[in-house]
């Protein structure tokens, strides 16, 4: 079996631009690294850490500067210490079956484990989609609004840290959450997934069913021989639909099968929190707001986008990622590719995306094939 091939390094790539980017905050995330400074703390952030009664001589510290975000004080008379001497403190947001002020992502195991304090058997993915769902959903009060607001950039926070990490393009897959286990084009979305992988790419996604559980699939699968991976989704194919009370259990017996090897990136939302999150992204960046979200997986995908047959939220996403390679937002084009011939030729939308590209004089690479080959080359290609 072959190695991933890798790439050379992308001065253009996520990770390139926030390791070059200024930022003179140091971000602390645990409590070994707030007593390594030393009680030096000016210019730093200490996010989500419960600090013990004295560990810290806040009268002698050097705290003007410091922020505080989501700490927890064991002894009140710590916090009015800090706080006298000009620390910064953003208080937590109690009675929520999420952290706002989480220093980690998501993962398969954290959303899928029951929460304490509810209905027997509720996950944590569920607890906070009812919260969610009882607040308003996207119509909150203003305390619930700030609350999902620090969680999201605690999320995008967590996100950049991982992508700090990751020396390697990613491509993000885009297609309808209604695709069936048990359709051809959730396995071709597998293999074309595995593909990308091995290829030398991390695959992202929206994290749910469907099309985006078919390449987070592929993605984690990459070290499987093609013969191994048409296996699993044959597995998968005997519960369809996510609707099917075994949808996850089946996942979880698939996933239990393969050496997670490969990063394979999830980007769900609560607004769409009816869609289960799928169990094959080692990654999961979960936010309210679906516009971040979606902003934010397409700003990733530097190293181009694949787009599997959708429905609107699709097209959405292909004129959004149209958009950024147009402009240039974050950086020069990257290609758009789009699996499945006959359904993209029905669409009328790359003829749009040409004119658009050409009335601003900029070039964007477009590939519309039904070859999964092809789909790997032109990505590879790409990155020269």
């Amino acid at each position: 079996m072959q190695p991933h091939n890798r790439l050379g390094s992308d001065p253009l790539s996520p990770r390139a631009r926030l390791l070059a980017a200024s930022r003179p905050t140091i971000e602390v995330n645990s409590l070994s690294e707030l007593f390594a400074l030393g009680g030096k703390l000016t210019g730093v952030a200490v996010q989500g850490v419960s600090i013990p009664p004295g560990s810290v001589d806040w009268d002698a510290a050097e705290v003007s500067g410091l922020t505080l975000l989501g700490v927890v004080f064991e002894d009140p008379a710590d916090e009015e210490a800090a706080r006298r001497g000009g620390a910064l403190i953003f208080p937590a947001f109690p009675g929520r079956p999420y952290d706002a002020y989480r220093t980690r992502l998501y993962d398969r195991d954290e959303l899928a484990r029951p929460l304490s304090g509810v209905t027997p058997g509720t996950t944590r993915d569920a607890s906070i989609y009812e919260h969610y769902q009882r607040c308003g959903r996207d119509h909150p009060d203003v305390v619930e609004s700030l609350a999902q607001r620090v969680h999201d950039h605690a999320i995008d926070d967590a996100l950049s840290e991982l992508l700090e990490q990751v020396d390697r393009p990613i491509v993000g897959v885009m297609g309808g959450h209604g695709l069936l286990r048990s359709d051809a084009g959730f396995g071709q979305t597998a293999e074309m997934a595995r593909g990308i992988a091995r290829g030398g790419f991390v695959v992202a996604t929206g994290g749910g069913p469907g099309a985006m559980e078919a390449a987070n699939l592929g993605g984690l699968a990459a070290e499987l021989g093609a013969p191994e991976l048409r296996s699993l989704v044959r597995q998968l194919a005997k519960v369809p639909h996510w609707s099917d009370p075994d949808w996850a259990a089946v996942a979880d017996k698939v996933r239990d099968q393969i050496a997670p090897t490969s990063i394979s990136l999830g980007l769900p939302t609560w607004f769409y929190g009816h869609e289960p999150t799928n169990h094959f992204a080692t990654h999961i960046a979960k936010y309210f707001s679906n516009s971040v979200r979606e902003d934010r997986l397409l700003a990733l995908a530097n190293g181009g986008v694949v787009f599997t047959p959708g429905g609107p939220g699709t097209i959405q996403e292909v004129f959004q990622d149209a958009a950024q390679n147009i402009y240039q937002t974050y950086g020069p084009p990257a290609p758009m590719v789009f699996l499945g011939a006959q359904n993209w030729a029905e669409s009328g939308v790359v003829p749009l995306i040409e004119r658009l590209a050409e009335q601003k004089e900029q070039h964007v690479s477009i590939l519309v094939t039904d070859d999964i080959d092809e789909v790997v080359a032109v990505l590879r290609t790409h990155q020269g």
